[in-house]
């Protein structure tokens, strides 16, 4: 959004109605701002809106799909080991990306690491 008083504003109450901490991000370059969150508050509190509510998020909905597998992976915490890491490499680019690198790339960092 276009970074106004007003929409500061709109923001903050989205964070107060939600109970969470003020995370605006600004892009100085673009005057653009956006809320930035990441762990346990996009998965506690965001995802169960969004999935809530996905007949409403038309072409997104499957983005939230993905969301929700990635967030069992992440609760589990079997993002930690090889196998978590791997099945999230293939979660991710299962869905269409614009990565910059390929699948097997990651998929060979993580093979040759000692986890």
């Amino acid at each position: 959004m276009k970074d106004t008083e007003y929409n500061r504003h709109l923001f903050n109450l989205v964070n107060k109605s939600l109970g969470l901490k003020n995370n605006l991000y600004i892009n100085n370059s673009s005057k653009l701002i956006s809320l930035r969150y990441s762990g346990n508050s996009v998965f506690d509190i965001i995802i169960p809106i969004l999935e809530e509510n996905k007949q409403w998020l038309f072409f997104k909905e499957s983005q939230i799909l993905l969301a929700m597998t990635v967030k069992e992976i992440y609760k589990t915490k079997a993002h930690l080991t090889k196998q978590g890491l791997t099945q999230l490499i293939n979660i991710l680019y299962s869905a269409p990306n614009g990565y910059r690198k390929p699948q097997d790339f990651w998929l060979k960092l993580i093979e040759e690491r000692k986890l």
